[in-house]
């Protein structure tokens, strides 16, 4: 089986291109951190997106956005204008997914609204600590609150 799955950064802006039978392709790089014996290392890996995947990355990401990229591994070989026998190893882009870091304002919202939650059920567990059975309750038998406190104290 040959599979693999990365999440990095993009290290450059992704530019198409055409082959002469019309496909688009981009190639580009993601760049993935290790922390290899508590030293951060970080690694290139090239790959290559054809056609739909190809055009989502040329018209959506950007150099330096997170995403995750699902493919295989290709090795090829050519040679190069100066007669020399080049060998290539890249990531054939079977699926690519942008990860979408959220802004500090999008993270001080949630945090809001997580604290407003708390608030809440603090308030309805307030409101419930006086609509509980043995708290006093004013009963419209003509016993005053106080004279009806005093009943139930004393039973």
């Amino acid at each position: 089986m040959n599979k693999v799955f990365l999440v990095g950064n993009l290290t450059a802006d992704p530019i198409p291109k055409q082959t002469t039978t019309g496909k688009t392709l981009v190639n580009f790089s993601v760049a993935c951190n290790d922390n290899i014996q508590g030293k951060d290392h970080t690694n290139f890996f090239n790959c290559v997106a054809w056609n739909q995947q190809a055009n989502y990355l040329a018209t959506y990401v950007k150099k330096g956005d997170t995403v995750a990229v699902d493919g295989r591994l290709n090795k090829r070989s050519y040679v190069n204008k100066e007669g020399r026998n080049i060998n290539v190893t890249e990531i054939i882009v079977d699926s690519i997914k942008t990860i979408v870091k959220r802004s500090k304002q999008e993270q001080n919202q949630e945090e809001m609204v997580s604290v407003n939650d708390q608030f809440a059920t603090k308030i309805i567990d307030t409101e419930a600590d006086f609509t509980k059975p043995n708290q006093p309750k004013k009963v419209d038998d003509g016993l005053s609150e106080l004279e009806w406190i005093n009943e139930e104290e004393g039973k």
